[in-house]
């Protein structure tokens, strides 16, 4: 099965938020919404990035899909 993943980084680190989607259209949706946001964190800015990933062979029954 191929899916589009929707990958988050804050400051290039990736975070453990991983969706996956069988749409690009839904992946581009969540991506443009949560893209380049910013907060403070201890009095430094914090970028929080996103992207959407095409992945492959993915077991639609050890991973959700949406």
């Amino acid at each position: 099965m191929i899916t589009f993943l929707l990958a988050c980084f804050i400051n290039g680190a990736p975070q453990n938020s991983n969706v996956h989607f069988k749409s690009i259209t839904d992946c581009n949706f969540y991506k443009e919404g949560l893209n380049n946001q910013e907060y403070k964190k201890g009095g430094e800015p914090q970028l929080y990035k996103c992207i959407c990933k095409l992945q492959t062979n993915i077991d639609p029954k050890k991973v959700q899909v949406y």
